[in-house]
């Protein structure tokens, strides 16, 4: 066999090599933007109320899960803050009590959130969720299933107008007008589209049940 003819069939099995690469790179792309396509993420919720109390009573009600076990029939008893990063940030932990009657069982999230006051007022909460975080079990070891918040945030505005018409006259100082965005994604088995109605079932609760709380 020639030198040529040895550097043509080294050149041939170069090329069917890099073909074969070329090949099984396409594919794998292929899988992963399939993959990609087929993934259902969670639909982004957004709720506006307006509840005839200070911008201030509003947030505490929320902010502080201690109060917020009192009102919010969903959140479980084991619910706490885990730990505080400073004057504006904090760690927490929220355990829902499940919905549609056991369908959606126990889940509970981990939440990074961070609040800040603006100069009209108002005060905007921001959160997102995280899987794990030193100083909180797995999951599997506290019987839930582990969700996940994306990105998710209240706005605490106040307003003049009034829920209660009747109130007009007598509460001192603007109500407040939350405005809710959330963004959940409860893991486990159970199709997104019903989680989705579930969130959105539990956040139309909210206002009716803060409204009661705050004129105890």
């Amino acid at each position: 066999v020639s030198q040529q003819q040895q550097q043509r069939r080294r050149r041939q099995r170069r090329l069917s090599s890099s073909s074969a690469n070329n090949a099984s790179s396409s594919d794998a792309g292929k899988k992963s933007s399939k993959k990609q396509k087929n993934k259902v993420f969670p639909a982004a919720i957004k709720l506006t109320a307006i509840i005839d109390a200070l911008p201030r009573e509003v947030f505490r009600a929320f902010h502080d899960l201690n109060v917020r076990k009192q009102w919010d029939k969903r959140m479980g008893h084991s619910s706490r803050r885990v730990e505080v990063l400073d004057d504006q940030s904090d760690v927490v932990y929220t355990c829902d009590k499940g919905a549609w009657k056991g369908l959606i069982s126990v889940r509970d999230f981990i939440d990074v959130r961070r609040w800040t006051v603006q100069a009209d007022g108002s005060i905007l909460l921001v959160y997102r969720g995280v899987r794990s975080y030193p100083g909180v079990a797995p999951s599997s070891a506290l019987g839930t299933v582990r969700g996940r918040n994306y990105t998710c945030g209240i706005l605490f505005q106040p307003v003049a107008e009034r829920h209660n018409k009747n109130l007009a006259s007598s509460l001192n100082g603007p109500s407040c007008m939350i405005t809710m965005l959330r963004q959940t994604q409860a893991g486990g088995w159970v199709p997104q589209a019903s989680v989705d109605k579930a969130v959105a079932t539990a956040m139309f609760e909210v206002p009716q049940q803060l409204r009661e709380f705050l004129r105890m």
